[in-house]
């Protein structure tokens, strides 16, 4: 059994904003030649280029940046295309992942990774997916909520009208659903003087919301599945919070449920926790187990799992993009911090 050392942190839709890794892109030739290698295959399916769309302008707050981030068609492939990018980019440093935590659209990032099947077919899978639900699905979207999950379980105002997308931690929760759906939910939250947050996303995952898109994106997953060879055993270990589990050989069904099923941030948490309690060894206060490294825009996870206290002392977080334009720096001090096999 590999101890961890390094765990990569990989995450989904809403965590994108405008010249996301722009830093990167212009100064780091490994990063770049990931990001215009992935471009390919957007610009062959949909003759539109991802990385003109984060990068072309120059300005990162431009109104049309802002308004192509929010289309999926968009957002899809840069959410994979960076952060795959950058893992990538961490790995030719030496920094190499012993385990990949993924949550939502993040999972599809980790699979590629591990080898489960190649960059490039999962990528052309995701872009195949945004088409279909602009295509099949109406209108939806999701928003985080600041409370306790019991809010959605008491309260028709907001479990007749949403789905619960994904428990984050003890006072965080995602609502999910059509887009009048959760304008309701939204009216009850104002009523009620509840802080939430509007995700920039145009459907509804992890719903009943997307359910029109389920055949359609299953049967084209198989072909893609087929042109690659088939679906391989992960090379890498990969926490899912689809399953909040490990996992083992994932099938076309998987792929789906990964943006379908609700997000058990919380629960994939405790599985992380439960393997490095099994690799732990006797340590002081002062010499963590494994460094959590978050590659996701925004770094929202950091934040997240920092506020769920499941992993304590067992882990140094580490964040590299963030909205502070500090993400050059940020690579510096990880390379300094973290310890290369």
């Amino acid at each position: 059994m590999t101890r961890y050392r390094n765990i990569f942190i990989l995450t989904g839709q809403g965590t994108q904003y405008p010249g996301m890794a722009q830093a990167f892109y212009e100064n780091n030739p490994v990063f770049r030649q990931w990001m215009d290698d992935l471009d390919q295959v957007p610009r062959r399916k949909l003759s539109i280029s991802v990385v003109d769309a984060l990068y072309e302008s120059g300005q990162p707050e431009s109104i049309e940046m802002i308004n192509s981030l929010d289309r999926t068609a968009i957002s899809h492939p840069a959410l994979f295309m960076v952060q795959y990018a950058l893992a990538r980019t961490l790995m030719d440093d030496g920094i190499l992942p012993d385990c990949l935590f993924g949550a939502s659209l993040g999972e599809y990032v980790a699979l590629a990774l591990a080898e489960v099947m190649p960059p490039h077919e999962i990528l052309s899978a995701l872009v195949d997916n945004a088409h279909i639900l602009e295509t099949c699905c109406r209108p939806g979207t999701m928003i985080g909520v600041s409370d306790a999950v019991w809010r959605f379980e008491n309260e028709p105002e907001l479990n007749e009208y949403t789905s619960l997308a994904g428990i984050i931690s003890p006072k965080q929760f995602v609502l999910s659903g059509s887009l009048p759906g959760v304008m309701r939910a939204i009216r009850h939250l104002e009523d009620t003087g509840t802080t939430f947050q509007r995700l920039p996303i145009r459907f509804g995952f992890h719903s009943p919301n997307i359910d029109p898109a389920a055949g359609v994106w299953k049967k084209r997953l198989a072909a893609i599945t087929a042109r690659a060879g088939g679906l391989n055993r992960p090379s890498i270990d990969v926490i899912s919070c689809c399953t909040a589990s490990f996992v083992v050989r994932p099938e076309i069904d998987f792929f789906w449920e990964i943006g379908r099923g609700p997000i058990l941030f919380r629960r994939a948490l405790r599985t992380l926790k439960e393997e490095l309690d099994r690799q732990a060894e006797p340590l002081s206060s002062h010499s963590p187990v494994a460094n959590l490294i978050d590659l996701g825009p925004g770094s929202h996870s950091s934040g997240f799992i920092r506020q769920n206290a499941v992993l304590g002392k067992q882990v140094r977080i580490h964040r590299i993009m963030t909205l502070f334009n500090h993400d050059m720096k940020n690579l510096s001090k990880l390379k300094e911090k973290v310890i290369l096999p």
